[in-house]
């Protein structure tokens, strides 16, 4: 009986202890919990309360008699305490988790997901607080800010997949961590493109400096699963406050740099207000030319192609033109195919030339049987599917054999992915279309994929042609090109024939077909409709197409 009498006064007690062990994290949670700190305030005073309520009423159980009720109450503030106890910590955990959540979703929000890097709004925001201690000369003053990105990146994505491409990403990342220090702050700001903020960096030869650092640090390949990568960047660099008061003004200046050192292959360049006009012009070059494409403002010439021995007419080559509306300028090709490869929209020029081909070829009819037209694509094109898919449609629609089209694409194009060059060059041969490798021996050719690829013809650069007919070493280059091909089973076309010395070579080095300005400049398509009509029987020594007027 002595025990049960001992039981409430025992039950209050371990009800003290747990609102005791409930006030600590309550008075946490107060200093932690600022936006509801008065709430909790209000929360450990209660607590308080029933603490002293708790002992009062425990001092008054050991003044009298213990009765039944006594039994009840004592549990029930037993109970009570753990309820309090288990709110409080509970909370208090909750409120720890919601901070973390919030400092990780807080960090997810200004840093890369994959490097672990500050982000590009990190990076803004990181500049614009130079800037501003700048101005209130608290900071360094000036500083650098660099743009970066990896060459031929999009090769390795192509290649080997983004799994690698992002592996490679990480690699670089920690390899510039490694060569920085704390006045610089890196950033990825998207896809292959990295920032750089050096402070106290304004001179132009102590960026050179740090240029050269990181290229230094990014010489030695990547090894990525038995697979060695480079990772050469180019840089661009824009000075405060000499190129800009505002993070987006300098990081947008240092982006033009980058992209002028890239074209150049400097490897890095500093911002000049010339190369912004450029990068503006390009701009509305690039704005000009789509419209061109969407409202069919573009136009395509054809250059003959004849056989050599005989003279006669093998075929064509569709050399895309542009005439700029409302001045009527002729924009060159090797101002505006470049700048279309740059921006991916090569692929919807491409298949514009393609349609364009289709239609004069279901024009002329019969007079153009058996005619076959030579198209340059780029290697994006060649490497997507739905491109492929529209020239087999195109023909199809128009009623056209595959054998009329020959889709020529450069040795570079083909040698930056060869895998999925192989792929689409079999895939489209062997519904009937030929293929061509164009500007041969311009680029980096590997003879074990050229042996493989399912191509009909090789044409040779007119920069070896040209000139060979005095120049002994173009000579022997032409003469070896052609062998080669000839004993691959290839067709040879030499481009850049411009006089009748280089076409006699060619026919005595065995060369198959040829075209330049000595058999015919590039001809307007209504033209070639008549001069399909009327010189069938094609050109004749001594002759030329001179009577049609070049386009």
């Amino acid at each position: 009986m002595e025990s049960l009498r001992l039981l409430p006064p025992g039950l209050v007690l371990a009800g003290v202890t747990l609102l005791l062990a409930a006030l600590l994290p309550a008075c946490r949670i107060c200093g932690e919990a600022r936006e509801t700190v008065q709430g909790w305030r209000a929360l450990s005073l209660l607590i308080v309360a029933f603490i002293l309520g708790y002992v009062a009423y425990n001092v008054s159980l050991l003044g009298r008699e213990i009765t039944p009720i006594d039994y009840v109450v004592a549990a029930v503030f037993f109970m009570g305490s753990v309820f309090v106890l288990v709110v409080s910590r509970l909370s208090m955990l909750t409120i720890r988790e919601i901070r973390r959540i919030s400092a990780l979703e807080r960090h997810r929000a200004s840093h890369d997901g994959l490097t672990g890097l500050p982000n590009r709004r990190h990076f803004a925001e990181r500049i614009t607080a130079l800037i501003h201690a700048a101005q209130q000369q608290t900071g360094p003053g000036d500083f650098s800010v660099l743009m970066m990105d990896i060459d031929r990146f999009k090769a390795i994505n192509d290649t080997l997949g983004h799994d690698y491409g992002d592996r490679l990403l990480m690699a670089v990342s920690e390899r510039l961590g490694e060569e920085l220090n704390e006045t610089h702050t890196l950033a990825r700001l998207g896809g292959d493109e990295f920032g750089l903020v050096v402070e106290g960096m304004g001179a132009p030869a102590r960026v050179a400096t740090v240029s050269d650092r990181i290229r230094a640090a990014l010489d030695a390949p990547f090894v990525i699963d038995g697979h060695k990568m480079d990772a050469a960047v180019s840089i661009g660099v824009a000075f405060y406050p000499d190129h800009g008061a505002n993070a987006s003004t300098l990081m947008k200046r240092a982006e033009i740099a980058m992209y002028a050192a890239k074209k150049a292959a400097t490897h890095w360049a500093v911002y000049a207000e010339e190369l912004e006009q450029h990068s503006l012009n390009q701009l509305s070059l690039l704005g000009e030319l789509r419209r061109a494409i969407e409202i069919d403002k573009l136009d395509v010439a054809f250059q003959p192609q004849i056989d050599v021995s005989s003279g006669n007419l093998k075929g064509l080559e569709a050399l895309v033109r542009w005439r700029r509306h409302p001045d009527g300028c002729t924009v060159l090709p090797d101002e505006f195919v470049p700048m279309a490869e740059q921006t991916g929209l090569i692929t919807q020029l491409d298949q514009w030339v393609i349609r364009r081909v289709a239609a004069y070829l279901r024009d002329w009819g019969e007079c153009g049987g058996g005619l076959v037209v030579s198209v340059n694509i780029s290697a994006r094109s060649l490497s997507d599917a739905g491109f492929l898919d529209d020239v087999v449609h195109t023909f199809r629609r128009n009623g056209i054999s595959p054998r009329a089209l020959v889709l020529e694409i450069t040795e570079s194009a083909v040698m930056a992915d060869p895998e999925q060059a192989m792929r689409a060059i079999t895939r489209l041969t062997r519904m009937g279309f030929g293929f061509a490798i164009d500007d041969f021996g311009t680029g980096y050719s590997s003879l074990a994929y050229l042996k493989r690829l399912p191509a009909n013809e090789i044409k040779i650069d007119k920069s070896f042609v040209t000139h060979m007919s005095f120049d002994e070493n173009d000579a022997v280059i032409v003469r070896a090109t052609i062998d080669l091909a000839h004993n691959l089973g290839r067709r040879v076309v030499a481009e850049g024939v411009e006089d009748e010395d280089t076409l006699g070579l060619l026919a005595i080095l065995g060369c198959d077909h040829a075209q330049g300005y000595h058999i015919s400049p590039p001809l307007e398509a209504d033209r070639v409709h008549a001069w399909l009509r009327d010189h069938r029987a094609g050109w004749r020594e001594g002759g030329r197409l001179g009577s049609v007027a070049p386009a």
